[in-house]
């Protein structure tokens, strides 16, 4: 169906008495994937690497990285700091938004895998907090990490436990800012850090399962036998909180029809595109690949877009738009939506937020509904809308955003990638 207006049989009456037509617009969705930051699936890349630029190239829009610290055990590695704030600033001109986690290994070196005495743990934590936190426009989450194999919570040579699992989330959900998430390696030990068992306590705390879907324990995520116990479980977590991770084994699981049933019942938010490639190129071989990429995280459609398409200078405009997050999960970062109103010259002559929390725009239909006046020069303008990640709490979006930065709706010829909004048509001031 090509884009076009349907003229609704509802008039308004304008601020100087004359009648005002509403316009509906309804807006076609694209087909297959479409990039937009923090969801789909992630690439392996340190921050330190010079070049991300290939990953936005693929179509790609988050990395995970590790950030290693056992060169130097004692303190943060020589360079280190200034090396992750040139990744940061690489990835945010990239469009890219990064999963980070610090270890102290890449994996078991022997019987055991090396990391820290507790102390020095906090004292890392205390020290990537800082620089972690400037860079939280761009970083989805962060993996508690640290102790054990690959910072995985198992293995570990210094026989971390209980209390040392609970520093460290402590440690980092402190550290951090209210908007950036921490993510522990199986819902038991998010159980374990908050003292509770039932779902939905401490939403800052998100899940990453690095064997997805790969056993009927998923290689020891879950007890043995307690598999829907526990998927009943982050069912109901997951309504807050973030999932993600990676798989790493065949199995009946991650066939194509049992994977999207779980996906969409946990909303997982990022898949590791690269582990496990027998599993990926399941997907692939049986056709469901493209349907997972689309949808993991948030997919929001345009469904249609209603307004006065002529106004007198000074009225308001009154906006309302239907759309559909046709995704696995809500957007997971606070973002903030605003309405731009643009000039011939693609210049912002009007802007103001929305007012909505897209976090709790779960999969299904919503609406958006928005008004301010236009006291603006008579002439043809375009409406637009753009989303970026802010922290908690802003209300004012400053100038010049990165444009990759900003939220893509999944419609066929809305998106501007210079300005990084997405258009919606245009009005008439008078």
């Amino acid at each position: 169906m090509r884009v076009g207006a349907l003229l609704a049989l509802i008039m308004l009456a304008g601020c100087d008495g004359a009648l005002l037509a509403e316009r509906t617009v309804v807006y076609r969705e694209a087909e297959g994937p479409v990039p937009s930051p923090g969801r789909g699936f992630l690439r392996f890349a340190a921050l330190a690497d010079a070049d991300l630029g290939w990953i936005h190239a693929t179509g790609d829009t988050l990395i995970y990285s590790p950030i290693r610290l056992d060169p130097r055990r004692d303190a943060l590695p020589d360079g280190l700091e200034a090396a992750l704030e040139a990744g940061f600033a690489r990835a945010r001109a990239e469009g890219l938004t990064v999963v980070a986690r610090a270890v102290y290994n890449d994996g078991f070196e022997g019987a055991a895998a090396p990391d820290a005495p507790l102390d020095r743990m906090q004292g890392h934590i205390a020290a990537l907090g800082p620089i972690l936190s400037r860079n939280a426009d761009v970083i989805l989450a962060v993996q508690a990490g640290l102790i054990g194999a690959w910072g995985e919570w198992h293995g570990s040579a210094s026989g971390h436990g209980a209390a040392a699992r609970r520093a460290v989330v402590e440690g980092w959900l402190d550290a951090l800012p209210p908007s950036v998430a921490v993510q522990v390696r199986t819902p038991a030990f998010k159980v374990e850090a908050t003292g509770r068992e039932a779902p939905g306590a401490a939403d800052r705390i998100g899940h990453h399962n690095d064997c997805f879907l790969s056993s009927e324990t998923d290689v020891g995520t879950y007890p043995p036998g307690q598999l829907e116990r526990w998927l009943d479980w982050l069912a109901a977590d997951t309504r807050a909180t973030i999932f993600g991770g990676e798989t790493c084994a065949l199995h009946p699981r991650n066939t194509c029809p049992a994977a999207l049933d779980e996906m969409a019942r946990l909303r997982v938010s990022f898949l590791n595109r690269g582990w496990h490639p027998d599993v990926i190129q399941r997907w692939r071989n049986d056709g469901c690949l493209d349907e997972i990429e689309a949808r993991l995280g948030y997919r929001l459609v345009l469904e249609e877009a209603t307004w006065v398409e002529s106004l007198p200078r000074g009225d308001r405009l009154n906006l309302a738009v239907a759309l559909r997050n046709a995704g696995f999960a809500p957007p997971r970062r606070p973002w903030l939506l605003s309405v731009f109103v643009v000039d011939g010259a693609d210049r912002v002559a009007a802007r103001w937020p929305a007012e909505v929390d897209l976090r709790t725009w779960r999969p299904g239909n919503h609406r958006l509904m928005t008004s301010a006046a236009l006291d603006l020069p008579p002439g043809r303008y375009a409406i637009e809308l753009g989303a970026w990640h802010m922290p908690d709490g802003m209300h004012v979006m400053p100038d010049g955003m990165p444009a990759r930065q900003g939220l893509r709706f999944a419609n066929r010829e809305t998106w501007r990638p210079a300005s990084g909004r997405n258009r919606l048509g245009a009005v008439e001031i008078y």
